[in-house]
């Protein structure tokens, strides 16, 4: 960004001084610009650049030229020594809010929208409803069943199990016990469960992706929690072969 400051005072030293405050407040809102993504950091930085040309048209070209350089020079140093504290401050002022957004966004005030949206996609089996359980899943979602050799994305989960969804129960599942993981990413965040199944006490691992400012199931990993009392009596029901002996 170029800055032309245009005299119209008597003091000319102060120009420096408005010069280098609106080129640092032109950079912060570009750094704060860049944080906030590519699309939306460009529309800020085009915007706030065309208010700073309308507000004061800006070039440094020429300000030594204008003003003795003496004084000029007095002047950089005291504006650089301001404008390094005030960016030391900003930028660390920065990495706290950003740390402090990242955390509250993922497990705090959308906490209760991340759970509705897990309630409903399990209603939607309950229900048969292919529509929203589906829809409730982003397009390379991934779906780990019980048995080892089902392994789903979307598409492949819609067309072997779609003729379940005709209504009627696809399958029923309560879950309980629900924990979320921060993953430092405001639009991922990790969750497991215990589930109430037909098949017994399940457990579950899961990702919520948020897609256009709607969270949706990225992936899904099911299994069945076979208490430890019952394991020596379950494992008599496998292939000899299916169990690690050594």
């Amino acid at each position: 960004m170029v800055i032309e400051l245009k005299y119209h005072g008597k003091d000319k030293a102060n120009i420096f001084i408005y010069n280098q405050f609106y080129t640092f407040i032109a950079y912060f809102i570009r750094m704060i610009s860049l944080y906030m993504g590519e699309w939306s950091g460009n529309m800020c930085l085009a915007c706030t650049e065309k208010f700073i040309r309308q507000l004061i048209p800006v070039n440094f070209k020429g300000i030594f030229k204008h003003f003795g350089e003496k004084d000029c020079y007095r002047k950089f140093i005291s504006i650089m020594r301001i404008s390094i504290s005030g960016i030391l401050l900003v930028t660390f002022l920065i990495i706290v809010l950003a740390a402090a957004y990242s955390f509250n966004v993922s497990v705090g005030k959308d906490q209760k929208i991340m759970d509705e949206t897990i309630d409903a996609w399990h209603a939607a089996a309950a229900r048969g409803d292919s529509a929203a359980f589906f829809g409730s899943m982003t397009e390379k979602a991934i779906y780990l069943g019980t048995d080892e050799a089902e392994r789903w994305d979307r598409a492949s989960m819609a067309r072997d199990l779609g003729r379940h969804f005709n209504g009627k129960k696809a399958w029923k599942f309560l879950s309980y016990n629900r924990q979320y993981t921060d993953l430092k990413d405001r639009n991922s965040i990790l969750f497991d469960e215990c589930l109430k199944t037909w098949m017994g006490p399940c457990k579950a691992t899961g990702m919520l992706s948020r897609e256009k400012g709607r969270w949706k199931i990225s992936y899904y990993n099911l299994s069945v929690a076979v208490p430890n009392d019952y394991v020596k009596q379950y494992t008599k029901l496998l292939p000899s072969g299916a169990i690690l002996t050594d």
